[in-house]
């Protein structure tokens, strides 16, 4: 029988076979450190893209909030001069309501009463004077 020696090839596979598994472990460990990076970039590139639509918004509500100030401060102005057109215009309807009272008093005072005191509270008129007599008065 011929004896052949099997254990130096055993050695040369096993070897080859843990050359061949450490070249695949970094293989492996390259590509996954690639997968990581390429991730972490995409990651950072949204996180600075919505930092920047985020920047944009603040801007933009920073602007908003200056106009809406401003509406507000116009409406107050808008308020402020409606209720002076209010008081200006109630004025002037109660303008004529004296001239018309006097030229009223004029023509229906009769002769002999005198009338030194005119004053109005609200819708009430106290007139002050003298009469020669008091069919005069009643007569007013």
């Amino acid at each position: 029988m011929i004896r052949i020696n099997l254990l130096p090839h055993r050695e040369e596979k096993r070897k080859a076979r843990r050359q061949q598994f450490y070249a695949l472990t970094g293989l492996t460990l390259v590509l996954g450190g690639l997968i990581v990076a390429l991730g972490n970039g995409i990651i950072s590139g949204y996180v600075s893209a919505q930092d920047e639509k985020n920047a944009f918004l603040k801007t933009e509500i920073a602007a908003l909030d200056k106009s809406i100030d401003e509406i507000k401060r116009l409406r107050e102005q808008t308020d402020a001069l409606l209720q002076r057109k209010r008081v200006i215009e109630s004025l002037q309807g109660n303008r004529s309501e004296a001239v018309g009272l006097f030229n009223e008093l004029a023509k229906n005072v009769p002769e002999g009463v005198y009338i030194k005191k005119v004053s109005q509270q609200a819708n009430k008129i106290n007139l002050v004077g003298y009469a020669q007599s008091n069919a005069r008065v009643s007569s007013l």
